[in-house]
């Protein structure tokens, strides 16, 4: 029964997700194509076509840091909204009369967050290669001498090669922090729903002391663990190598294993919510 909450969730979401996916591609497209005819106006173009490119391109690049940030968010965002809106409202007679138990309610709205949060990320990616491979950037870094084109992808080779483990541990880092994101929200809005009157705003401020409680406490170990850890380690083993001190991979993993705990907490509470406290009134 799960896989057909999840073909149904991917189906209904992906009309939601794929315009913005859509609109932010063609923008970074279109920003790239700018930035490189503002580059040959800057040589051979009049004053005035000068003017006129730069005003092009600044709302151009406006528009699609704009997208980013949308994009950026818009998989916690969507999910908040589905998950909200097939269960807490009205449709939440029709959802919950499913022969489904609500873990797998609960499931299939985390999985596909946290799936269209990850394509999100890669389109985020694609974006800046799409902008990278201009020729104006390609000007400032390398014919302009910021940068040695074969120096600077030899170094990111060496350093990927060197720290492969660090890399795979930081990217499961990265999904334990989506699935938090995701977690905290529905928590939230779980506890929300509990009040008679007002849920939303109930919501909304059992999200923010989440955030700012978890933020606080991240703050103050950061703060008492980086007095000596980063006082006493070295980023790298040695100042011949681009290889991180492996002190820096276990750092991660304890914070990974200390956010993936409080996600479970909180999935469990909404999941109790769901279950026996569900209040559609």
């Amino acid at each position: 029964m799960l896989g057909k909450l999840l073909k149904h969730e991917f189906k209904a979401t992906a009309r939601l997700f794929f315009p913005v996916f859509i609109l932010v591609t063609a923008i970074s497209v279109a920003v790239r194509f700018l930035a490189d005819i503002l580059h040959d106006i800057n040589y051979d173009g009049t004053p005035s076509e000068e003017i006129f490119s730069v005003i092009i391109a600044f709302i151009f690049g406006v528009a699609l840091v704009i997208g980013i940030i949308c994009l950026i968010l818009s998989g916690p965002a969507i999910s908040l909204y589905r998950f909200y809106k097939n269960v807490y409202t009205d449709e939440g007679y029709l959802t919950n009369t499913l022969p489904v138990k609500p873990v797998s309610i609960l499931a299939s709205k985390l999985i596909t967050g946290i799936v269209w949060t990850i394509i999100s990320g890669a389109i985020v990616v694609l974006c800046f290669y799409i902008l990278e491979s201009s020729s104006t950037i390609n000007f400032l870094l390398f014919d302009f001498g910021i940068v040695s084109d074969s120096a600077y992808f030899t170094a990111l080779l060496d350093f990927i090669l060197d720290n492969i483990w660090f890399i795979i541990s930081f990217m499961i880092f990265g999904l334990i922090s989506v699935i938090m994101s995701i977690s905290s929200v529905y928590v939230s809005v779980s506890i929300g729903n509990l009040a008679n009157r007002h849920k939303v705003l109930i919501s909304i401020a059992v999200y923010f002391f989440l955030t700012i409680v978890l933020g606080m406490a991240i703050g103050i170990i950061l703060v008492i663990e980086g007095t000596n850890f980063f006082d006493t380690t070295n980023l790298f083993e040695n100042t011949e190598t681009f290889k991180l001190s492996g002190e820096y991979t276990v750092m991660i993993w304890v914070y990974s294993t200390v956010l993936f705990i409080i996600s479970l907490i909180e999935l469990f509470v909404t999941h109790l919510i769901m279950k026996h406290k569900l209040n559609l009134a």
